[in-house]
């Protein structure tokens, strides 16, 4: 299950920035996720993480490193960006799934419990 739960964490805090910064592109890093002791042990789920995003057309990227450490050149495709500014049904506020995502990176990922991040990601994910 941690998997699955960084998993969840990662891909909210990827696209919230992503949301953030578009058009823009991005240089992302796994050493902005995690601390250099703990990096090196999550690599495979940060680069997975960001494979799967971009194998289901959420994001692309120009280019990333062998290993996996950083990616440059990262962007919102048109599916990914449709997707973040979707407003749900079952959402009351009229807030977009964008607008959820990065207020809830803004408040600080490690103190948000993480019920949250799976059912903003079961939010997101139920959008598309």
């Amino acid at each position: 299950m941690q998997n699955i739960d960084e998993f969840n964490r990662l891909t909210l805090e990827i696209l919230g920035r992503l949301y953030e910064e578009f058009p823009n592109e991005i240089f992302i890093s796994v050493n902005e996720f995690y601390e250099d002791s703990q990096a090196t042990s999550h690599l495979d789920t940060f680069a997975g993480t960001i494979e799967f995003l971009r194998r289901e057309g959420y994001l692309i990227y120009e280019s990333g490193t062998d290993e996996g450490v950083m990616f440059s050149g990262m962007q919102l495709t048109m599916r990914g960006l449709s997707l973040l500014e979707r407003v749900p049904d079952s959402v009351s506020d009229g807030k977009s799934v964008g607008k959820k995502i990065t207020d809830l990176v803004r408040s600080g990922m490690k103190t948000v419990g993480k019920e949250a991040i799976t059912e903003t990601v079961k939010m997101l994910f139920s959008a598309s």
